[in-house]
């Protein structure tokens, strides 16, 4: 992974004039349009880039005024936008991230109506969910420096606002990209997958499919199942390639998931046991090469075991399952995954998806899929 300061272009659209708090101090509300380059460049299997989209702006500046040309300035800005993920000529929507930033400087005031200010102070990221690569939080506050070149005209326009043009440009530091770096995982290792196509088949969901609809059979506790394990996929991805909502009816979900009966007890913590099975259909596929239904995963108790293993083992299988739904079509060769195919007298033990379970279905989600999904 490649991170960008990004370089944030903003056009004040409208200032209202500046309203006097004391002989020395003014106060400035200015509401504009804010650009912001690409925060993330990374590759797996192809390069695409992640970025704000274009944004509202707002900002407060406190100028102190000087008998001279010089004045301080002190000004907190906050926009908000969506971040999305561009790649091959796609657009992700990946949620909402705002940003609060302080700065503190000096303008000089030019001839003929043009002021210079150059600003430092410091950036937050305010993410609306700590997930992809915000899930570890958004870290500190990064360093940030500015400088603005303003025009305002005296007298442009009559009345109680002021209009004016102005550009604004603000680079962010390299101490900025250390505090956004120590946010994230350090450049996470993409060496090491296995196998997840069927023959020739290679299938994922797309984007335009999200959030995936999953239906899960009233019984027990399998809802709680079926949500902890759309949790674990969701969270190995950094942006946003999956995410996954629960439906309550089952003719309008992509996968479906169904059992004769699910303990709604705390798992065993003991050792892993065979207390279930459980089989996923995958659906036809049709001339046009798309599945013709839902995926189906079944699941089944076994006799001889207490409710607790029960359960340690459906939440287990349940993972694993909703993996091949995902399109991870084969299984992995290491017991340490949660896509390991379990055979003889050792069940599957792992909890959730490991490193290698990451890398495998990010690399999927970033290859063509030559399988369309159902209708």
């Amino acid at each position: 992974v490649r991170r960008l300061g990004g370089q944030v272009v903003g056009l004040v659209l409208a200032a209202a004039p500046p309203s006097p708090l004391t002989a020395q101090v003014t106060i400035q509300p200015s509401i504009g349009l804010r650009y912001t380059t690409t925060i993330v460049h990374d590759s797996i299997v192809a390069p695409f880039d992640l970025r704000p989209a274009m944004a509202p702006a707002l900002a407060i500046t406190a100028t102190s005024r000087t008998a001279g040309p010089w004045s301080a300035q002190a000004t907190l800005d906050f926009s908000t936008s969506t971040l999305e993920r561009h790649d091959a000529g796609a657009t992700a929507d990946l949620g909402r991230v705002s940003t609060l930033a302080v700065t503190l400087g000096v303008q000089r005031r030019l001839p003929g109506g043009l002021a210079a200010a150059a600003r430092v102070g410091g950036l937050k990221y305010l993410p609306a969910d700590d997930t992809g690569i915000f899930r570890s939080g958004a870290g500190g506050v990064l360093a940030l420096a500015g400088a603005a070149l303003s025009y305002a005209p005296p007298g442009a326009v009559a009345g109680p606002w002021r209009l004016g043009r102005a550009v604004r440009r603000m680079l962010l530091s390299g101490a900025a990209l250390l505090g956004l770096g120590c946010s994230e995982p350090a450049s996470p290792s993409r060496a090491g997958t296995y196998g997840f196509a069927a023959g020739a088949d290679v299938f994922h969901w797309p984007s335009d499919r999200l959030p995936l609809r999953f239906y899960a059979q009233p019984t027990g506790n399998l809802r709680g199942l079926v949500q902890h394990a759309i949790d674990s996929w969701a969270s190995v991805f950094l942006y946003g390639e999956l995410t996954g909502t629960i439906v309550p009816d089952s003719t309008r979900a992509d996968v479906i998931v169904e059992a004769d009966s699910v303990p709604d007890v705390p798992p065993d913590p003991g050792a892993a046991v065979y207390a279930c099975n459980e089989v996923t259909s995958v659906p036809p596929i049709d001339a046009s090469n798309r599945f013709t239904e839902s995926f189906h995963v079944r699941l089944a108790v076994l006799p001889g075991f207490t409710p607790a293993q029960v359960a340690a083992c459906l939440r287990r299988t349940t993972i694993h399952e909703m993996g091949h739904a995902l399109g991870l079509f084969q299984h992995s060769p290491d017991p340490g995954d949660i896509m390991w195919g379990p055979s003889g007298g050792r069940p599957l033990a792992v909890e959730g998806p490991s490193d290698q379970d990451r890398r495998t279905v990010e690399v999927l989600y970033h290859t063509p899929a030559t399988v369309l999904p159902p209708p």
